[in-house]
């Protein structure tokens, strides 16, 4: 029998200083392929010298671009990683595991372990699950813009195995990345109908965040680090429903601040 053949994909943007440490983690996959979105720095450079095939396409949000690489993979597998991510022994050997015998799964979700602020959580609800690895044939594409959620037909198994991830690396990244995702999060909310923002939503969603990451979880048990992040994601909770808030204005702000500047002038004409 063929041993099934696997595919990485990846999507890129600019990550010269993460890249070669993601595909020298895939160095055993069957082929690798990056959908890179123009990238201004090494990035396509180096991808081509760990000898991974790179493409490239305009960027407009995550689920379009991931569905694009997807078009491109022709494995019988496909494993999908980002630039921050890596495979861990483990993880490669669950992996080629699962699709040497998936006992009917068409695809597999692992435990994504988040290092924070260079420590790797172990509470606040960031040992999460991700589906990762798929049987193409049986893959239909993602959805949501952002957070993006895999359609497959089929089951799909659950590996206690974890890959990691380098997130939140210095405070600054993070608060750019709250400003970039907040806007998604924002539109998926308000085309979902989201109820209309008010002084209690703020009060019961940043409440809540710091309820579920600080006690339901335990974050706090994560040290100084544990406890940043409890901070920051109500702050980065409140940023999302602040831009839901703008979003649902029947005017806009623009709109309003050239409004009042008019109504300004005439009075002191």
């Amino acid at each position: 029998m063929n041993t099934p053949r696997i595919c990485a994909a990846i999507i890129t943007r600019n990550e010269e200083k993460w890249i070669e440490g993601c595909l020298k983690s895939l160095c055993w996959a069957d082929e690798i392929i990056i959908m890179d979105a123009y990238s201004e720095d090494n990035t396509c450079e180096i991808a081509r010298k760990c000898g991974a095939k790179v493409l490239q396409h305009e960027w407009d949000n995550f689920k379009s671009q991931r569905n694009r690489l997807f078009d491109h993979v022709d494995c019988e597998w496909m494993l999908v990683l980002d630039a921050d991510e890596r495979a861990t022994p483990p993880f490669r050997e669950a992996v080629l595991a699962a699709v040497a015998k998936p006992e009917g799964h068409v695809a597999f979700e692992f435990q994504r372990r988040n290092v924070h602020l260079g420590k790797e959580m172990k509470h606040g609800g960031w040992f999460e699950y991700h589906t990762r690895l798929f049987l193409k044939d049986k893959f239909r594409g993602w959805e949501r813009d952002i957070h993006e959620v895999p359609i497959v037909d089929g089951p799909v198994g659950r590996l206690e195995v974890g890959f990691l991830h380098f997130s939140h690396r210095n405070i600054v990244e993070m608060l750019v990345k709250t400003i970039q995702y907040s806007r998604y999060e924002a539109e998926w909310r308000k085309k979902a109908g989201f109820p209309q923002v008010t002084p209690l939503t703020f009060a019961k969603e940043i409440a809540g965040e710091i309820y579920r990451r600080g006690i339901r979880y335990g974050g706090f048990l994560d040290g100084v680090e544990g406890w940043m992040e409890i901070i920051y994601q109500s702050f980065s909770t409140f940023i999302t429903y602040a831009r839901l808030w703008e979003l649902q204005r029947s005017e806009s702000l623009d709109e309003t601040y050239m409004r009042l500047d008019k109504e300004n002038m005439s009075r002191g004409q």
